[in-house]
């Protein structure tokens, strides 16, 4: 799998990891800021 991309399919793939790790960083804050609040 990968051998067959293009730059452009290469770079939405890179963009895609980004934004899943960036959504993944936000979703364990909220998850602290909860249980902060619940306290």
């Amino acid at each position: 799998m990968g051998l067959c991309q293009s730059e452009e399919e290469k770079k939405n793939a890179k963009n895609s990891r980004e934004i899943d790790k960036r959504i993944k960083e936000n979703q364990a804050t909220e998850e602290k800021i909860i249980k902060l609040l619940l306290l």
